[in-house]
């Protein structure tokens, strides 16, 4: 259903919600549909699928704001949940319709509430896997890829998920790169050591005097 906004009360409604879809009818005929309509001043600007255009606030004769897909899913969401019959097929349905349309949010709130009504709803597992959702076997629910992985104690690390195994394997090969890099520390030290010990003796040598021989 279609709610009629004249001009005289356009501006404040478009502060409220400019982002729903507006049919724009002008004095001369001219109807632009399905645009996002804001008032601007003694203007009216148009955002179009190709670009923006504004027309003179005069010349609107109306202004239809049409229901935006989001406002159809939340009076279907409402309804269900008004509704006692409403069961887990029902809200499957509505999880598809929303994302079809591409309100993952709303399918996702909607697949996971046929899954509270019915975990094994024939559907909801293909549905589930598309928005990225897999089955916890320890607890029986529906949740995020990355949260069942970190449930099951894998790291997102260096843009990789690791296993636990994979971590020990990782800190230990870390671990041994650490002890090599300080024993080759340890021993470019000792190297230095030995030849300034070694040039330090050289230097002593050099400034002995010569020794002298007994005169026979």
């Amino acid at each position: 259903m279609r709610a009629i906004i004249f001009p005289a009360v356009a501006a404040l409604l478009f502060v409220v919600a400019p982002l729903a879809a507006d049919d724009v009818h002008l004095a001369n005929g001219r109807v632009f549909e399905d645009v996002v309509a804001v008032v601007d001043g003694d203007r009216v600007r148009l955002h179009l699928p190709f670009g923006e255009m504004s027309v003179p606030l005069h010349t609107v004769e109306r202004i239809e704001r049409a229901e935006t897909t989001l406002e159809a899913f939340e009076a279907r969401r409402d309804a269900l949940r008004a509704d006692p019959a409403s069961d887990a097929e029902t809200w499957l349905e509505l999880a598809r319709w929303a994302l079809d349309r591409g309100l993952e949010h709303g399918a996702r709130d909607a697949a996971l509430e046929a899954a509270r009504r019915d975990s094994d709803v024939e559907g909801l597992a293909d549905l589930m896997r598309a928005l990225d959702y897999v089955l916890d076997p320890e607890t029986g629910r529906w949740m995020r890829y990355e949260e069942s992985l970190e449930r099951r104690g894998f790291a997102h690390i260096d843009g990789r998920w690791l296993s636990p195994e994979q971590q020990l394997a990782r800190q230990e090969v870390r671990a041994r790169a650490q002890i090599e890099a300080a024993r080759a520390r340890d021993a470019a030290a000792e190297r230095r050591l030995t030849r300034a010990v070694m040039a330090l003796a050289a230097a002593q040598l050099a400034s002995r005097p010569e020794p002298r021989h007994p005169e026979v």
